[in-house]
């Protein structure tokens, strides 16, 4: 996706201001999601800094520019900043209505927010379950189970945790859920098996860090310190 973003930006058609902010906060998005922060801050910037200049500061091609300036800000934990992104996401949500995925990753960022500021019990709380439409984008899917499990883990609804995981099927990016509700219930060989098995791509920078923290946990659980603090 990212190659294809870049190469729409050398084409002509980007002087259009409006096609040339939706292809750079996608890139953005895009970038957040594979956990480049830097990268997709600098993106959404610029694309946020074209639409104001052409006057269409609240044009719906800037949703994603908002979406992954939002993501980037949250794993920083720079709540205010994902905050205000988010409203602006979320009032561009609700004039496209029809869009599932819009609608479903603006509540399952929202989620991510509430669980860093009034704790994960609060964010189990909220109307943001996946969507039953077969609309849905999976890798929004997967973010979305992903959330809802550890926030289950973190409450400590193991039972339920493993309920969700146990409706999906062996989806690697569900592994670090796995690893974590392995961890939560004492059983360090199923945890060890399943880290041994994930092998994410060195690019996605979310998942490498995800798999690193995981190492941690299943090596100092292991009693093997130094290669805990190593990872």
């Amino acid at each position: 996706a990212t190659s294809v973003l870049e190469h729409l930006l050398t084409l002509p058609g980007v002087d259009y201001p409006v096609f040339k902010v939706y292809v750079l906060g996608t890139d953005a998005l895009v970038r957040a999601w594979s956990g480049h922060c830097a990268e997709a801050l600098r993106l959404a910037r610029s694309a946020l800094d074209t639409a104001r200049a052409f006057g269409i500061p609240q044009h719906p091609a800037t949703t994603h520019a908002h979406f992954g300036a939002a993501l980037a800000h949250l794993d920083r934990a720079e709540l205010e900043p994902a905050a205000m992104h988010l409203a602006e996401s979320g009032r561009q949500v609700r004039v496209r209505v029809a869009s599932v995925t819009y609608f479903d990753l603006q509540r399952s960022l929202e989620a991510r927010l509430a669980a860093l500021t009034e704790g994960p019990t609060h964010a189990l709380g909220m109307p943001w379950a996946p969507s039953s439409s077969a609309s849905e984008a999976p890798v929004v899917r997967w973010a979305e189970v992903d959330l809802h499990t550890h926030l289950l883990i973190s409450s400590g609804e193991l039972v339920s945790a493993r309920a969700v995981l146990d409706e999906t099927g062996n989806v690697p990016e569900l592994a670090p859920c796995r690893i974590d509700l392995a961890l939560a219930t004492g059983d360090l060989s199923t945890a060890r098996r399943l880290l041994d098995g994930w092998h994410p791509p060195a690019d996605d920078r979310r998942s490498v860090v995800r798999r690193l923290l995981r190492a941690f946990l299943v090596l100092e659980a292991e009693g093997e310190h130094r290669a805990a603090a190593s990872a």
